[in-house]
């Protein structure tokens, strides 16, 4: 799936009637669908390939064990953050023209934790460049109980969307521009 994919799902769900978008109303996929979506951001996970293809280099020893070294640092260090940054972009991206509502603060920072956790999962990756002298042990350890934790959040957020009330939607500042983001309003027809 994609991050967009995950934005797109989710605005699907709260624009469906409650409690009817995993039954047969649209999107009609079951909340596990949201899960995977979350954590598999793809269009980063992709990039992220690249800007290691291009930052590192990986040589073969004559044993069989291969040893990558990073070549530019500064480059794969601010990649890493930018690659978070554009996981929450691209969930807004999807998400246009539903509702914001309170999960959706939460749902946003789900593909960029996703992002984390798989650059932990992977040896010589962008992570290495914010976080070179924690052990690939710990690391992995680490990122697969995040990722159990993260589907159990995504999949509880799927089912909040599935509740949401048509013509309600959330909103971010109140007309004197001070962020409200408690504030449940009722949408302009």
């Amino acid at each position: 799936m994609t991050t967009i994919g995950y934005g797109a799902l989710t605005r699907q769900r709260q624009l469906a009637e409650p409690a009817t978008s995993s039954r047969g109303g649209s999107p009609g996929v079951r909340g596990y669908v949201d899960s995977v979506a979350a954590l598999v951001p793809a269009e980063v996970l992709g990039l992220h390939a690249i800007v290691v293809g291009l930052t590192t280099t990986t040589i073969r020893q004559p044993d069989g064990t291969a040893v990558t070294t990073v070549l530019d640092g500064t480059t794969l260090r601010v990649s890493f953050w930018a690659l978070v940054a554009v996981s929450g972009a691209l969930y807004v991206v999807g998400h246009k023209g539903g509702p914001w509502t309170r999960g959706d603060l939460a749902r946003v920072l789900i593909p960029p934790a996703a992002v984390v956790l798989w650059t932990m999962l992977q040896a010589g990756s962008a992570f290495d460049a914010v976080a070179p002298n924690w052990p690939q042990s710990s690391r992995i350890t680490t990122a697969t109980f995040g990722a159990i934790v993260l589907g159990l959040v995504a999949g509880q957020l799927a089912r909040t969307a599935d509740a949401v009330v048509p013509g309600f939607e959330f909103r971010l500042a109140d007309p004197g521009g001070r962020r409200v983001p408690e504030l449940l309003t009722p949408r302009a027809t």
